[in-house]
């Protein structure tokens, strides 16, 4: 059986480091060096500029390897307009709150029932609600489809296409699909969900972390590789977000903008955010000391961001 080796490719920090690395041979399985063939990104239209910029730089850069880049769509366009048009799209971990309201319990009487725990009949006092005692805020996170849409599925399908198989063809090839995931993100290394795919993680084979790579990169006299996630990203630690407030401002306003118009959502029952505080972006008090990512990476199963 033909081993395919696929690097998925997010473009940030540990991924650029490894497609580098692996572009020069780098890399050892089973004790021999393996050049990919290929590295997939897949492109929700979100990054921001300073990504795109990036992957010119790999493009650039990578000699071995041919990077594609392929795409679902626009995440942000097919939310607003499944948003309008009442029309099914991927769901984002938006923020949710309900208003839950709590009445004063008023005794109006009793009524008798047979009780299977006392094996008689027994008085059950009724109640019902009276005068409206306080409203509660209730809050939620929405269900999370959009790394396996936006992410996941495409790389998945631009490997079918290269192999030559069809939607519903049986993949004869092993693929081995490398993940840019460092020593500091172990909670992210998960098999793959497909058996005609296995996950390797190359850069914890070598023990890197996060900072290794940063250091890699200054060792070998290259510019630092951009943060990769999309704008609008849920998962934004406080610190993410002011960043972006104080040195992007066409990203910041894309993100308000888009904050502003998720408040309703067909089918979900409450008000919806896209900050975890619940209260519009702009209107949001960052705190300065909150770890950077910190749901990011819990969440995104090592495929966001890389």
């Amino acid at each position: 059986m033909d081993t395919i080796d696929v690097i998925s490719l997010g473009a940030g920090v540990q991924s650029s480091t490894l497609l580098i690395k692996a572009d020069r041979g780098q890399f050892k399985i089973d004790g021999k060096v393996v050049i990919p063939q290929y590295a997939i990104m897949s492109d929700t239209g979100n990054e921001p500029d300073e990504v795109y910029e990036w992957l010119k730089f790999l493009q650039a850069k990578v000699k071995n390897i041919k990077i594609i880049v392929t795409s679902k769509g626009n995440i942000v366009r097919d939310t607003l307009q499944g948003i309008e048009n009442n029309q099914r799209f991927a769901s984002v971990p938006f923020f949710v709150v309900n208003d839950v309201p709590v009445y004063e319990q008023v005794l109006v009487g009793h009524e008798k029932v047979y009780s299977e725990e006392f094996g008689e009949v027994i008085e059950q006092p009724i109640y019902e609600n009276g005068k409206l005692l306080e409203v509660k805020k209730k809050k939620g996170v929405l269900w999370r489809q959009c790394t396996g849409e936006y992410k996941i599925a495409p790389v998945r399908r631009e490997i079918r296409n290269l192999l030559g198989y069809g939607p519903r063809h049986k993949v004869r090839e092993k693929v081995r699909l490398w993940m840019g995931i460092s020593t500091d993100e172990i909670q992210r290394v998960k098999p793959s969900q497909v058996k005609w795919i296995e996950n390797v993680f190359p850069l914890i084979d070598e023990e890197m972390s996060r900072l290794d790579c940063l250091r890699w990169f200054q060792k070998n006299n290259m510019p630092l590789p951009p943060k990769s996630s999309c704008i609008i990203c849920p998962y934004h630690s406080d610190a993410h977000w002011l960043d972006m407030k104080r040195n992007n401002t066409k990203a910041w306003e894309m993100a308000v903008e888009f904050d502003k118009k998720i408040r309703r959502i067909p089918k979900i029952n409450g008000t919806v955010y896209l900050h975890r505080s619940c209260v519009p972006l702009d209107e949001v008090e960052f705190k300065e000391n909150q770890g950077s990512l910190d749901l990011f990476g819990n969440e995104c199963e090592g495929m966001c961001g890389l």
